[in-house]
């Protein structure tokens, strides 16, 4: 009887540099000061949950006994070219969030292109899951802002000034394949 072979898996690495996912209000705010935002896509949803309805005595006697209704969710997205201004952005969303009714915390970064100061350099992000493996070694998926592409020299050092972490994947094929990460900070 012969053994199984039993073959190493095959490993691939790969990197990605990514930012928390801040609300909308909170991510413009940490810019540093050199960072501009070149275009932005957002968006914001408020569900609003079940309303219970009340039941009439006559339809008590037929053997209901609870009924509700679900709202539908608010949902709104928008883009917006070169924001020369944080604070003229921020309110205009703040109109919008009055006139929806829609907590200015609940309007997130969907999409975002920054540029340095002297627009020599610049890099994109997507909202988007990573699978990180925990140190007791359960994963679970994060959500960040990972770079989809960048432009010119100076993009690491955005990345520094930016506290942009590098979450490294490693996948595995052997019967499935596996995917686990992990983040480090970036450095200049």
């Amino acid at each position: 009887m012969k053994a199984k072979k039993v073959t190493e898996p095959e490993k691939t690495y790969v990197s990605q540099y990514c930012l928390g996912t801040l609300y909308l209000k909170q991510f413009l705010n940490s810019l540093p000061k050199d960072i501009h935002v070149s275009h932005i896509a957002w968006r914001a949803t408020l569900r609003k949950g079940r309303q219970k309805l009340a039941i009439p005595e006559y339809l008590k006697k037929t053997g209901i006994t609870s009924a509700s209704i679900d709202s539908a969710p608010t949902d709104i997205r928008g883009s917006y070219p070169l924001i020369s201004s944080k604070e003229g952005f921020l309110f205009n969303i703040a109109k919008l969030s009055r006139h929806y009714q829609i907590p200015i915390d609940k309007f997130f970064v969907v999409r975002v292109t920054l540029m340095d100061r002297g627009h020599t350099s610049s890099i994109s992000f997507k909202r988007m899951y990573k699978q990180i493996r925990l140190p007791n070694d359960r994963r679970h998926k994060k959500l960040v802002l990972g770079m989809t592409k960048h432009d010119g020299k100076d993009h690491l050092k955005m990345l520094a000034k930016l506290s942009a972490t590098k979450i490294t994947c490693t996948m595995m094929k052997t019967e499935r394949t596996i995917v686990m990460c992990s983040e480090e900070v970036a450095m200049r």
